[in-house]
């Protein structure tokens, strides 16, 4: 009976401290002890008690669950690359100093009219002396026993020969004055020329003839004439050259005997 009692008053606190909501009644069987006085023992007996149990509180249910955003895409380090080895550059190669070689420098080829090169015999030439144009010419040549009757033409009184040892040699030039102020003369004599002679040098003897070359012409004129000399017996006319040289002035012109 007390455990009767007991639920009795569990359930009326209940449904006190609840609220009045609409009444569910749910069916109990407690089981009920009754004890008797007489000697009989003890029988179960089945009590149904109504309990009025106020309905559960709403269930809210939790929050639908935001999944984290995206973390950011990881953007890996880039892959390192080793920097390249510096390529050895290669030393030059040593190039050889090249040999200095005397690489001769060409010669002018001498005017007409010098020593290595004279006149050839025969040519005329033309320079100009003191602003005057002259032409001059070795026209004939002769040796020997011709050289003598050149020279010896024409004398009355006496002959000329060379001195024993040695050969005579006339040359005859003819001469023209081409150009120049015209109120001024132009003139030469013996005096103008001397003679190389196997590589020595003479100055041309002081004759008497008539036919030596000597005198004065104007612009236009021409003088002609014969100059003798001698060299040594089994000289050759290729080892003779005249040479014009006159005094006072710059200008040397070499003409070929042969």
């Amino acid at each position: 009976m007390k455990k009767l009692a007991l639920l009795l008053t569990i359930a009326m606190l209940l449904a006190a401290c609840q609220p009045a909501p609409e009444p569910e009644i749910i069916e109990v069987t407690v089981p009920v002890e009754v004890t008797r006085i007489v000697t009989q023992p003890p029988k179960m007996v089945e009590v149904t008690v109504l309990v009025t149990q106020p309905p559960l509180p709403t269930y809210t249910p939790y929050p639908t669950y935001t999944p984290h955003p995206p973390y950011p895409t990881y953007t890996p380090y880039p892959t390192f690359t080793p920097p390249p080895e510096p390529t050895a550059t290669p030393k030059p190669t040593a190039t050889p100093r090249p040999i200095a070689t005397s690489t001769p420098t060409p010669r002018p080829k001498p005017k007409i009219g010098s020593r290595s090169s004279p006149v050839p015999f025969g040519q005329a030439i033309e320079f100009l002396e003191d602003g005057k144009t002259i032409k001059m010419t070795l026209a004939r040549a002769a040796w020997g026993e011709e050289a003598d009757t050149i020279r010896n033409a024409g004398e009355t009184f006496m002959t000329y020969h060379a001195p024993e040892g040695k050969v005579m040699l006339v040359v005859y030039f003819e001469i023209e004055y081409l150009d120049g102020p015209q109120d001024e003369t132009w003139g030469t004599s013996w005096l103008d020329f001397s003679a190389e002679i196997n590589k020595v040098l003479y100055n041309l003897p002081i004759t008497v003839w008539d036919e030596e070359l000597r005198g004065l012409a104007y612009p236009g004129g021409a003088l002609t004439g014969w100059f003798e000399l001698t060299a040594p017996i089994g000289v050759g006319m290729e080892s003779v050259k005249l040479i014009y040289k006159p005094s006072f002035e710059d200008i040397e012109v070499w003409f070929a005997v042969e």
